[in-house]
């Protein structure tokens, strides 16, 4: 049976989870054929929503942009009131020499790049520079404003249970 996109690139945020040497209890939180499986719920905690996008180039820096559509606002807004939590994994390209990210938001740091009630799709850019912080923005965030999150930010989550 072939391996599906969502399981492969997937693989890579559970296995950072998987790797932090404590009981973690996860679950892919399992939809009909016409929703996105990318929710997975940690330690009866957390809900990780979980996107993948291929790099653009640019001249100083790649761009990662992830799009939300009218399916994935209403998906979101089921957890609204959960420990939210997004990790969108940026793909490599070896042949634009591009290494691979994950780039961990919390629900909070989301609600200002995107609006879930929107009626339009709404995208999360991401943008990697050498040497410097994730930077993203959104379509709700004001012009020339970006967060800076750490490349490690993943690494570092905590998680409780």
């Amino acid at each position: 049976m072939p391996i599906k996109d969502y399981e492969y690139f997937h693989g890579a945020v559970l296995t950072k989870i998987l790797r932090k040497d404590i009981p973690t209890s996860l679950k892919l939180v399992e939809t009909n054929v016409e929703e996105s499986w990318c929710t997975y719920k940690i330690n009866d905690a957390v809900m990780l929503y979980i996107k993948y996008g291929s790099p653009i180039k640019a001249q100083k820096h790649f761009r990662w942009t992830f799009t939300f559509t009218q399916k994935h606002l209403s998906e979101l807004k089921k957890y609204i009131n959960d420990d939210l939590r997004f990790a969108l994994v940026c793909l490599g390209n070896k042949a634009k020499g591009c290494k691979p990210e994950i780039c961990l938001l919390y629900k909070e740091q989301v609600m200002g790049l995107i609006d879930f009630n929107s009626i339009t799709e709404q995208r999360i850019n991401v943008y990697a520079e050498k040497n410097c912080e994730l930077k993203v923005d959104g379509t709700m965030s004001p012009k020339l404003k970006q967060i800076s999150v750490k490349r490690s930010e993943i690494d570092s989550m905590i998680i409780p249970g």
